[in-house]
C-alpha cells in the first residue's frame, strides 16, 4: 500500500475492515446523491449492508485516508467471467473521493491499488467511468486499460 505525502498531509491507502461501515454508509449516500438518478442508488438497510460487508471481506474495498480520517474508496467485485469460468474479472462497482479532497492524489493512489489487485488477482479489470466525472478517459487509458464498451442507463 503507497503512503505519499502532500502539503504536511499523509495520504494513505488501506483495505477496508467492517468497521468502516460507519464511515462508508454516510459517504455512499452523499455518492448516491453525486450519481443522480431519479431513483435512490443507495438504500440502507440490513440487505445492503451485509452486501457492503462481503464486499469488504471477499471482494475488493480500499479506502484513501487523509491523517487518518476516510476521504475516498475504491470497490470491486472478482468472480468468474460468466461465458469461460477459467478466468477471473475485477469489475469496478464504484470509485469516489469526496469533493474537498477531489484534487489531492487520493484517487489516482485508488486506481493504482485497484489495478495492482487486480493483477494479482484476476486476469481482467473492468471499469466505468460516469459522464459526469471529473477523471478524463484518457487518464485511464494510459493506464493499460482500452475502451472495449460504452454503458448507457435508462431510467424506467
Amino acid at each position: 500500500m503507497e503512503i505519499l505525502k502532500e502539503k504536511s498531509c499523509a495520504i494513505s491507502i488501506r483495505r477496508a475492515v467492517p468497521n468502516d461501515l460507519r464511515w462508508i454508509i454516510p459517504e455512499l449516500r452523499t455518492f448516491s446523491n453525486f450519481y443522480g438518478t431519479k431513483k435512490n442508488l443507495f438504500e440502507e438497510n440490513q440487505e445492503t449492508i451485509d452486501s457492503l460487508l462481503g464486499v469488504i471481506t471477499d471482494h475488493v474495498f480500499i479506502i484513501a485516508e487523509k491523517n487518518g480520517e476516510g476521504i475516498g474508496f475504491i470497490c470491486g467485485l472478482i468472480n468468474p467471467h460468466i461465458y469461460n469460468r477459467s478466468f477471473k474479472i475485477l469489475t469496478e462497482l464504484f470509485w469516489w473521493v469526496n469533493e474537498q479532497n477531489r484534487n489531492s492524489k487520493a484517487g489516482l493512489m485508488l486506481l493504482k491499488e485497484f489495478i495492482n489487485t487486480g493483477k494479482e488477482n484476476a486476469d481482467w479489470i473492468t471499469f466505468g467511468l460516469m459522464e459526469t466525472t471529473p477523471v478524463k478517459e484518457k487518464s485511464i487509458l494510459k493506464y493499460g486499460f482500452k475502451k472495449m464498451e460504452t454503458n448507457f442507463l435508462m431510467e424506467v
